[in-house]
C-alpha cells in the first residue's frame, strides 16, 4: 500500500449529460501537471468504459468493489463510500471528476 495517493472518482450513468470519465482524465493531467510523481487512481464503476488513450495517466484504475449501489436511482454518489474499501494509500484525497488542480 502506498502512503499517499489521489483518486478521483468518475462514472458515467444513463443521465449524464457530460463525460465524466474525460473530466477525470483532465483532473489527473492538471494534478501530474503540478507533480508528477503524485499517485492518481480513477474510481469508476466499470474500467471497460476508460478511453484507452486516457488510461495510462492513471496509476491505478479502481472498480467499486460492491457494484454500483446508484444504480436504481440513478444517483453515481451513493457509490462513494466504497472509495474507504478500495484505496491502495494509507493517506488518500478524493476529488470529483470536475475538478481543476492549477
Amino acid at each position: 500500500m502506498k502512503d499517499k495517493g489521489v483518486i478521483i472518482f468518475a462514472h458515467n450513468n444513463d443521465s449524464s449529460k457530460r463525460d465524466y470519465l474525460f473530466s477525470a482524465w483532465t483532473c489527473a493531467k492538471t494534478i501530474k501537471n503540478e507533480n508528477a510523481n503524485i499517485s492518481v487512481s480513477l474510481f469508476t464503476k466499470d474500467k471497460e468504459y476508460v478511453e484507452p488513450d486516457q488510461v495510462s495517466i492513471y496509476d491505478n484504475i479502481l472498480e467499486f468493489p460492491y457494484g454500483d449501489a446508484g444504480y436504481e436511482d440513478n444517483n453515481t454518489l451513493t457509490n462513494l463510500y466504497q472509495i474507504y474499501y478500495a484505496t491502495p494509500y494509507e493517506q488518500t484525497l478524493v476529488l470529483d471528476a470536475d475538478t481543476l488542480v492549477l
